[in-house]
């Protein structure tokens, strides 16, 4: 009889095979695969299960193949052929947690569980009772396969997630075994889990569900998001993922999940806008493009082959600030994305800020590139910039070659810099590297500077290969001496390996030329220290002086004098020179001449190869970009697609430099309290630190030090170390130092190396004349830096508030600078003070140390700096203390105003927004001198305007 029937109620007797029961057919135990009834009762088929398993087990026993021992007797053990209730049969494998289990029984199941819908495919019915199982039992069931045993009945087979021995092998990565990345697996059991779920349709309320897990273990750990956290996602795609990983911490504080899992979800539920195609490069593209005109600004570059490059500008930010920018950096990130693209952005400082203008994304496609390659299109890059950045002064990059020859070629008469950060850095690890300089030419470093020796030369020097890298850092040969190049070419043939002494020179005239034979090579063992550690803290000492000296910056002698580039540069090669060679550090000097302090390599990195002073020191605010991109943006991603990349600088970084520059110019909360600038934060606590007396600061610092808990016994003996340091600071005298307010300039070293140039002696002659010792924050909003002397020009120091003449609109708008003022120029009356008020007299510890770069014998006459502009800052005086224009600078400044008069101001087609702005601030100082003027033409109270010695500077940096 057919199950159909019996279902239908049918009341037919059927006969046990085996004994003399008889019983209806659903009395009967049903078939294993489901379909259908056995002829057997279940008392017979009970028997004949336990005859069967024993007589297995011996013969397995026997032959050596039993390898699984069945479930314990302390464990759950359920093998009935009678229906259970599913709700009955869920609380017992609970107890899975603690013991083992064996299970095969056929259950009943409520017409509305999911597991008894028949609309849907068996599968998913299959799930509903697995995901019941996992909810009581904590165990999770992966799926494994299916076997359809009739037309209506499929077997499916699970297997438990933590069992031993059905991890998935992990990935090798065979092109670069170097970026084979680590990984932990999930603790792994020999539970033996395996879950059987029989589906009949025939029978859709009663499944068959077998299950074996013969050893308890720790619970599966769900990491994935719920349905739930899913379609909030989904619902909120147009948060960006560090908002919506923040709102599902919030919500759902017990979620395993992780910001990468939720920045995942988030990129799918994206995927329609900003995956463009399946190529992500490709994708990129198209996004720029699409984009193009109204966000972005396409840079058009030329094809090199070997390399892949895209790049753009951010629109909006280059026209307003563009023509304002007179300070870019330039660095690249790596690790970024999944196409392995570096990405590079280009940054321009903006009151203290950085500002993206552009980006550009490079990479080598086949290995087939040619030298110069990424040069090139660094250039083509930087062009789209030269017209849209017309005032470029200083640009900064690391020592990567490529891009300080592109902005060399670029922006020509800009001064370039190093970062001060990166060389530092590059100083203090090539000097802990134990191996041989590249080659050096002593001859033409004695021709550029004569007290060096051209017979001291290093012991070694590198190999062929280093040795030629170190070369193309920097070569100091001179341009156009082709005989000199031939020799150095066989000198440098001759010495692949070892660079001894000569063995005698050629005297011709005046000219010395040493003569090298054929050396043996040296081997490794024999090779001396490269740069022993007791010397290095010096050297990269002299280096950071060396670095920061300038022109503008006096000389701690009596004079107060400046040194001209080239003195600075010979002062500082002297002294290091000087160094090395009575502490016999050969290798380390030919090092430094080569790579750092050769003309060609100097005016790289020396702040002193320009008449002016850049406000950027290094490239630190590319590097706080890209880590902020890092951490607040990518942090969601693990190695995201480049269009995704792409189009987070779309719609998150690009917002946010928009809103950056409303601040800057103060299109922001008009009328309304003004938060300092990160850069006006900073100079706030360094002057307010440094307006403290000494022995505040020392005992600040002590307390400091003290307060610490050191683990280490380094720790500790750097911590004694610096106490024992402030105590010497406390016993020593007073040092004298020349400090100029109105020029803003101090010759102690902590001005030197100060990234402000501050130092405790302007600021407390400045609190003096201000009659504060805490300024409010309406001084440091106002706060601003220059590029020459006055670095700063503070009101009731160095301009004069016109306030009180014009309303409310200009109060701090105007600012009427006075011109360079030399030392011996400032008198009782202009300075506030007594006539010696510029030599200042205290005992802190980081100013105790001089800042000239060189003896005194090497001082030679100061000569005239020169100003933003390039004009000579002096002036023409005549006995009664007025001064006066030349003719020609009348006639060059009259024909100024009228062209800005003709061109500009009565220009029908308009101009710029950036231009208007630079015009109103020219034309806002101009009126201030108009206003002056008039009113002291109406009054006739004094004779004139400005006060003696002193001249009219009209605008700013």
């Amino acid at each position: 009889m057919s199950a159909t029937s019996v279902a239908a109620g049918t009341t037919d007797l059927i006969q046990c095979r085996s004994c003399t029961y008889k019983g209806p057919q659903d009395s009967f135990p049903q078939k294993r695969r489901g379909n259908g009834y056995l002829k057997a009762c279940t008392s017979c088929t009970q028997k004949q299960d336990q005859y069967t398993a024993t007589h297995h087990t011996k013969r397995k026993v026997k032959e050596g193949t039993e390898t699984e021992k069945p479930a314990s007797n302390t464990g759950l053990k359920i093998n009935s052929r009678e229906p259970m209730p599913w709700t009955t049969l869920l609380p017992k494998l609970e107890g899975l947690k603690t013991k083992a289990c064996e299970v095969d029984v056929f259950v009943n199941l409520d017409p509305t569980h999911l597991g008894a819908n028949t609309k849907k495919d068996r599968r998913r019915r299959a799930a509903a009772l697995v995901a019941d199982i996992r909810k009581m039992t904590g165990y999770s069931f992966n799926y494994h396969e299916k076997t359809e045993n009739s037309r209506t009945t499929t077997l499916f087979e699970y297997f438990c997630s933590q069992r031993d021995g059905r991890q998935t092998k992990p990935t090798v990565c065979t092109e670069n075994p170097d970026a084979q990345r680590d990984r932990e697996y999930m603790s792994r059991f020999p539970c033996g889990g395996c879950l059987r779920i029989t589906i009949d349709d025939d029978l859709p309320f009663r499944p068959r569900v077998r299950l074996v897990h013969r050893l308890p273990h720790i619970p599966w750990v769900d990491i994935g998001p719920s349905k739930e956290i899913t379609d909030y996602i989904s619902d909120n795609k147009r948060l960006n993922p560090s908002r919506l990983w923040k709102e599902i911490r919030l919500r759902w504080p017990e979620t395993e999940m992780t910001a990468k899992q939720v920045g995942n979800h988030w990129s799918k539920a994206n995927e329609g806008v900003w995956k463009l195609d399946e190529d992500q490069v490709k994708s990129a593209k198209l996004l720029v493009e699409q984009v193009a005109g109204k966000d972005l600004e396409i840079v058009a570059l030329h094809a090199e082959p070997g390399m892949s490059a895209i790049a753009f500008s951010l629109k909006e930010p280059l026209e307003e600030w563009g023509e304002e920018t007179a300070e870019i950096a330039f660095d690249g990130t790596f690790n970024t994305n999944a196409a392995h693209y570096e990405i590079s952005g280009l940054i321009a400082e903006g009151k203290g800020q950085g500002i993206p203008l552009g980006f550009i994304y490079t990479v080598g496609t086949d290995g087939t590139a040619k030298t110069g390659a990424k040069m090139r299109l660094l250039i083509d890059f930087l062009e789209f910039f030269r017209q849209r950045c017309p005032r470029i002064k200083f640009t900064l990059t690391d020592k990567e070659r490529a891009e300080i020859e592109a902005f060399r070629k670029v922006w020509p008469e800009a001064k370039h810099q190093c970062c001060y950060w990166h060389a530092v850095r590059y100083i203090e690890t090539r000097l802990s590297e134990n191996k041989p300089p590249g080659p050096y030419d002593a001859r033409a470093a004695w021709r550029e500077f004569d007290f060096i020796d051209p017979t001291w030369v290093p012991g070694v020097v590198a190999s062929e290969e280093d040795a030629r890298n170190e070369m193309e850092s920097g070569s100091a040969l001179p341009k156009g001496q082709e005989d000199e190049k031939k020799e150095l070419e066989f000198m440098k043939q001759a010495v692949a390996t070892t660079c001894r002494p000569p063995v005698f020179v050629l005297i011709k005239g005046d000219r010395r030329i040493p003569v090298w034979p054929n050396p043996p090579s040296v081997p490794k063992k024999d090779l001396p220290t490269f740069c022993p550690k007791e010397y290095r803290t010096p050297i990269v000492e002299k280096f950071r002086r060396h670095f920061c000296h300038h022109p503008l910056i006096p000389l701690n002698d009596a004079d107060g004098t400046c040194l001209s580039a080239e003195e600075i540069h010979e002062a500082a090669v002297y002294d290091m020179y000087r160094y090395c060679r009575q502490n016999d550090l050969s290798q380390v000097w030919a090092y430094i001449w080569t790579c750092w302090y050769a003309p060609e390599r100097w005016k790289l990195w020396a702040r002193s190869a320009s008449p002016l002073i850049s406000r950027m020191r290094t490239t630190m605010m590319v590097e706080g970009f890209w880590r902020l991109f890092k951490h607040n943006i990518l942090a969601s991603f693990s190695r995201p697609r480049l269009d995704l990349v792409t189009y987070l600088i779309i719609t998150e970084v690009l917002p946010s430099v928009k809103r950056k520059l409303d601040h800057i110019l103060g299109r922001r909360r008009v009328g309304r309290p003004h938060a300092l600038s990160p850069w006006s934060k900073e100079a706030k606590s360094v002057w307010t630190d440094q307006s403290k007396s000494d022995s505040a600061r020392r005992a600040k610092k002590e307390k400091k030090l003290l307060s610490a808990n050191p683990k280490t016994a380094s720790a500790k003996k750097r911590r004694e170390q610096q106490l024992e340091w402030l105590r010497e600071e406390a016993e020593q005298g007073e040092g004298q130092y020349r400090t100029a307010l109105l020029n803003w300039t101090c010759s102690c070293s902590s001005y030197l190396l100060s990234r402000y140039l501050f130092c405790k002696h302007l600021i407390r002659e400045a609190n003096a004349k201000l009659g504060t010792n805490r300024p409010g924050l309406a001084f440091f909003k106002k706060l601003q830096r220059f590029h020459t002397r006055p670095f700063y020009r503070i009101a009731g120091i160095h301009v004069r508030d016109p306030a009180a003449s014009k309303g409310p609109y200009y109060a701090g708008l105007i600012q009427q600078p006075v011109e360079d003022i030399q030392d011996d120029q400032i008198s009782e009356t202009e300075s506030g003070a007594p006539s010696d008020s510029d030599i200042a007299s205290n005992s802190d510890d980081d100013d105790s140390e001089e800042a000239g770069a060189g003896t005194e014998d090497e001082i030679k006459d100061h000569k005239p700096s020169l100003g933003d502009e390039g004009y000579p800052l002096g002036t023409i005086e005549d006995g009664a203390g007025r001064v006066h224009f030349s003719s020609v600078e009348q006639e060059h400044h009259i024909g100024n105003f009228n062209f800005i008069a003709t061109r500009y101001i009565t220009d029908p087609q308009g101009l710029s927004p950036g231009l208007k702005r630079r015009l109103d601030r020219v034309l806002a100082d101009v009126n201030g001198l108009v206003g002056d003027a008039r009113e002291d033409e109406a009054r006739r109270k004094r004779r004139r305007t400005w006060d003696s010695g002193r001249s009219m500077f009209i605008g700013n940096e």
